[in-house]
């Protein structure tokens, strides 16, 4: 099982990086006042989806007594932390839920009890595709989904095959807006038969809502279809019309696992919401939604006047581009990035469980470039784990694996800087370079610089914050070497911070990274020569 997957937490104490937010709604679920809707904030991999369905479970888990501990055992647990609770409903609040009919269709189911189990409903307000479903293109063509969406900025505007709906011809349509979320719903498996006994599979996120022959209900979630029920294909036949529209029978219907760390769809441009589909794995789907106005009121609404036991939590990494009368009826939860020693201890942890043979370097590496994302750590893990084939974990096994250089890089970059006698930049603007034609990113490189100088700073400014700093075995030398040279020049240092923290505005505008590396490093050279 994927990593990230295995070891999602299934309780509030066991979110990592979140203090505040697991004690608020700790305090909550103990006090027994909830909030009847939350609004969680924050990058990808933070915790938001997994907190929802914590909070759905902790309230509703009746074999536990404690209620900051679901048993995560029970039916409902399971079906709970699966996304496949019949009570607790995953829909998208930033693409899904776009028509007002939607909301209104929300609206009406919130207003039954619950009855599969639950003490209260939840609503957490995904639909996308993996990465390899085949889109139609206006073209002819077909395109994995991952790569048009991944391209959209190289590839520009593109059209899809959608079909009319009023008068069933297939038309061409442009994609107004790319969609790309983490990968963490259930996936369902999907097999078709058209009128020729030909199969089609198609995979899929339950709560993408795929379109229906012969039903009043034009368009049903995946996770709802039946065996027997009619979808719309568009199947390639040789006929002087080209291409003909056919329907298939679903003969399978099952969950599956998917191992992509995303998933995607697209918005499409139609005056007309039912137009609003393309054909994937020839199937035809419906597009991603931005909030109509319209449903924009109806929720406003209901999140107004709540049904009882019915709780509302809307998951979204830009909360500023929501309604603000939406946003001022929910308790607003932000989930910060995640340090990355937290993220570094936690796959300690995992390591040691899952038998893995590695250094403390190669765990550090793996959390540093996760960019604040404990998904994004796991993945790195399990990718190194990959890359070795059985071997150690080390340092510079991840640092090839990677792309990226070794502490020691950055602390002989630094000591140039500190170098005494007559100041020379050659064998620092070599450093620089090897650090360019490496392959790593400005973030990777100005963060491993600023680590170091993080270092510097501690050990001349604090004497007793040496558990806070955390150096690779092989660069402690050099560590010790430049703390014993800057503590007499502690302005210089800061001089060199300062002007670090200006490189990302230079290179934001304009500028090239080299350029802006090699000035920076050209004047803390003098900083450090004046002694300020």
């Amino acid at each position: 099982m994927v990593l990230a997957r295995k070891y999602r937490p299934k309780k509030l104490l066991e979110v990592i990086g979140q203090p505040t937010v697991v004690q608020t709604l700790s305090n909550a679920l103990t006090q027994k006042k909830l909030h009847h809707a939350y609004l969680f904030a924050g990058k990808v991999g933070c915790g938001k989806t997994s907190t929802a369905r914590i909070l759905a479970a902790s309230e509703n888990c009746g074999a536990s007594n404690d209620v900051l501990n679901p048993c995560g055992s029970c039916d409902l647990c399971k079906s709970v932390f699966a996304g496949t609770h019949t009570d607790i409903s995953e829909i998208d609040a930033a693409s899904n839920a776009g028509k007002v009919e939607q909301i209104r269709e929300l609206k009406n189911s919130a207003n039954y009890a619950p009855m599969d189990g639950a003490k209260s409903k939840y609503y957490i307000i995904d639909e996308c595709l993996p990465k390899e479903a085949l889109v139609s293109m206006a073209d002819g063509s077909k395109m994995q989904i991952g790569d048009l969406v991944e391209g959209a900025s190289l590839l520009g505007i593109k059209s899809v095959m959608s079909r009319d709906m009023k008068s069933g011809e297939l038309i061409d349509q442009r994609i107004l807006r790319y969609i790309k979320i983490p990968n963490d719903k259930q996936m369902y498996e999907m097999l078709t038969k058209d009128e020729n006994g030909d199969i089609h599979t198609i995979s899929i996120t339950g709560n993408h809502n795929v379109f229906i022959y012969g039903e009043k209900k034009r368009k049903q979630k995946a996770q709802n279809l039946r065996i027997g029920q009619k979808v719309f294909l568009n199947s390639v036949k040789v006929v002087a019309i080209g291409e003909i529209l056919s329907l298939g029978e679903i003969v399978s219907i099952r969950p599956i696992e998917c191992d992509d760390e995303f998933v995607y769809n697209l918005e499409i441009e139609s005056p007309d919401s039912m137009n609003k589909n393309y054909f994937a794995d020839g199937v035809l789907v419906s597009n991603c939604h931005r909030m109509s106005p319209a449903a924009e009121e109806a929720l406003l609404k209901l999140l107004e006047e709540p049904p009882k036991r019915i709780r509302f939590i809307l998951c979204t990494t830009e909360y500023q581009h929501m309604r603000n009368t939406i946003v001022s009826r929910c308790q607003v939860h932000e989930f910060k990035k995640i340090y990355w020693r937290e993220i570094a201890r936690h796959l300690d942890t995992v390591a040691k469980q899952e038998k893995f043979n590695c250094q403390p370097e190669a765990l550090n590496l793996c959390a540093k470039i996760a960019d604040g994302s404990m998904r994004n750590g796991l993945q790195n893990l399990e990718k190194l784990v990959n890359f070795a084939g059985g071997k150690e974990l080390t340092g510079k096994l991840a640092q090839e694996a990677f792309g990226t250089a070794s502490d020691l890089v950055f602390y002989s970059l630094i000591s140039e800087i500190a170098k005494v006698g007559s100041p020379d930049a050659t064998t620092g603007y070599r450093i620089i370079n090897d650090l360019l034609v490496s392959g790593m990113g400005a973030s990777q490189i100005l963060e491993g610089i600023s680590e170091v100088l993080r270092n510097i700073l501690l050990g001349v400014s604090a004497s007793a914050c040496g558990d806070l700093i955390l150096v690779a075995e092989e660069a402690k030398s050099r560590l010790k070497e430049l703390l014993y040279l800057f503590k007499p020049k502690m302005q210089a240092l800061l001089g060199v911070m300062e002007g670090l923290s200006k490189i990302r505005i230079a290179v934001d505008q304009g500028q090239t990274l080299d350029i802006a590396l090699q000035m920076w490093f050209l004047q803390s050279i003098f900083k450090f020569q004046k002694g300020g």
